[in-house]
């Protein structure tokens, strides 16, 4: 990489950095206007552009700078890692990986391979959910800098999501002597516990974070299952962190690789119910507006309602519809009017909720007389009661009886329940039902 090397020039280019660090955005972005006028083809100053674009909020300016950062070094290993984070983050995996594995084979080829970057290389790569790859490069950085306790954490997060939790338990326990009070550590040291079924022990880092925080939803969540009990519901926290981080190019993976339907088949129902397109219709757990789309833009009101802002914000883009709630779709039922929609979907939305009580009387509540309640769910193993956690995707499943008692005690007097795949992961089906209650 030819690039001025002047003390004074590089001097300013870490005065830029430092400015974006402390957020002095502005200030950032005059300094970095009067170095492109200096040396307008240095890739250092695109690659700081990049990272001034992210702090100011602007994705597409994020990329085009790392891109041409790329072009102009294309044999520095720090603008491919760059790129790497950038399509890691907007979920496109493949480039990722490939943009990830360039800046580690060019750092190695130049001898310029340290732990920093292995770091971030690993970082990228869990992004991308390729855990083994991430602990690989983790190990070679712990072998550049054996006293970085953030290398061992990210090897213990790695080999958990790898499905090896006793190596990341060994880690946890480790980390915990240097750091016993860490709250964080050991909610982390409880998942491992919870997947090698150490329950007794899960229980007692439950326990102590209780003793910290004794209403802490996500703590009381992890204590119910470290005492075997199947909690009504999955945390808000836990709900929002999975879809603000999974909203870009959600509609792709979902439709394309997990050959999801649901959208499509539902509103090609509802405009057959509806041909003049005048329904009012509430999308509980309504994502990126898939719905919206399918049903295209509608004389009636269509409101959407998302735990994750990453998702409503995605769906905004459509124009579709009118209205959107940032809010659990639990407390968004419980304070809706009566009578208010002559729809409400909840489309792969109850994977997310146990207890159905507080949902369909609510549904029945706010719909018209004649309105329909239209939800899927994963079907759950034979047996069961209610309903119960799938422990390896840490939804919820419904058994059929279940859902047909709750309909009929909350005076749906007719229902249409339909066994099919909800949608594939994996390659394979998976089980579950749809019901449209009037």
């Amino acid at each position: 990489m030819k690039s001025p090397s002047s003390p004074g020039f590089v001097q300013r280019l870490q005065r830029v950095e430092q400015l974006i660090v402390r957020r002095e955005l502005q200030k950032a972005a005059q300094l970095l206007n009067e170095l492109n006028k200096q040396e307008r083809d240095d890739p250092r100053l695109y690659w700081l552009g990049s990272r001034l674009a992210e702090a100011a909020g602007n994705p597409k300016g994020m990329l085009e700078a790392a891109k041409k950062a790329q072009q102009l070094a294309p044999e520095w290993a720090p603008a491919a890692l760059r790129l790497a984070a950038i399509y890691a983050h907007n979920k496109d995996f493949g480039s990722a990986i490939e943009h990830v594995a360039t800046a580690v084979k060019l750092a190695t080829d130049q001898g310029l391979l340290n732990a920093e970057l292995l770091k971030d290389a690993a970082h990228v790569c869990m992004d991308v959910r390729q855990p083994a790859q991430a602990l690989e490069w983790l190990t070679m950085a712990q072998e550049l800098a054996p006293s970085d306790q953030g290398i061992r954490l990210g090897m213990a997060r790695a080999s958990l999501h790898k499905g090896d939790p006793a190596a990341a338990l060994t880690i946890y326990n480790e980390l915990l002597l240097a750091h016993p009070g860490s709250l964080q550590l050991i909610l982390e040291r409880v998942l491992c516990h919870l997947q090698l079924n150490r329950l007794a022990d899960a229980a007692a880092d439950c326990n102590l974070l209780l003793a910290h925080e004794p209403e802490n939803p996500d703590y009381l969540y992890y204590a119910a299952r470290a005492r075997g009990e199947t909690p009504a519901s999955q945390p808000t926290r836990l709900i929002q962190d999975l879809f603000d981080n999974y909203a870009p190019n959600f509609d792709k993976h979902l439709v394309q690789g997990l050959n999801y339907r649901l959208p499509k088949d539902v509103a090609e129902q509802i405009l057959d119910w509806y041909p003049n397109k005048d329904a009012d219709i509430l999308d509980l757990g309504c994502g990126t507006g898939l719905l919206g789309v399918c049903l295209g833009p509608m004389k009636g009101v269509l409101v959407g309602v998302d735990l994750s802002l990453g998702m409503l914000e995605q769906a905004a883009q459509h124009r579709i519809y009118d209205k959107f709630h940032h809010v659990n779709a639990l407390d968004a039922l419980q304070a809706t009017p009566d009578a208010q929609y002559d729809i409400i979907t909840a489309l792969d939305m109850l994977i997310y909720v146990g207890d159905l009580q507080p949902v369909i009387p609510n549904a029945r509540r706010i719909l018209n007389p004649k309105g329909r309640f239209i939800f899927s769910s994963e079907t759950a193993p034979a047996g069961t009661d209610s309903f119960v956690l799938n422990l390896k995707t840490n939804r919820y499943q419904h058994a059929p009886d279940y859902v047909r008692q709750l309909l009929k005690d909350s005076g749906f007097a007719h229902v249409d329940f339909t066994e099919r795949v909800i949608r594939h992961e994996g390659g394979k089906p998976v089980q579950g039902f749809l019901v449209v209650a009037q």
